[in-house]
């Protein structure tokens, strides 16, 4: 990073949103800041994407305000992932 130390917890991905300038597509991973989730954006329409949870399922409709490509800060720690698996299991 040119030199500087930065913090692991301060470090961020690429800028995801340029490689398509400045705006997400069909196939991205995308964070909703509305239901706090990442989501693989199936389509767009107008003003809203549709994403559809990484794990399969039905897709959900947001406005394209509320969503950002998805970075390494918005994923789960590994310890709160494992947590929710577990909490899935019978």
């Amino acid at each position: 990073m040119s030199g500087t130390n930065v913090p692991p917890n301060k470090q961020t991905a690429p800028d995801l949103k340029a490689a398509h300038g400045g705006r997400l597509t069909v196939g991205d991973i995308a964070y909703d800041t509305e239901r706090r989730t990442l989501g693989v954006l199936m389509a767009e329409y107008g003003t809203l994407y549709f994403p559809r949870p990484l794990t399969g399922g039905r897709e959900w409709d947001v406005a394209k305000e509320k969503v950002h490509p998805a970075t390494t800060t918005d994923q789960p720690s590994p310890a709160a992932a494992e947590t929710n698996a577990n909490s899935l299991r019978p």
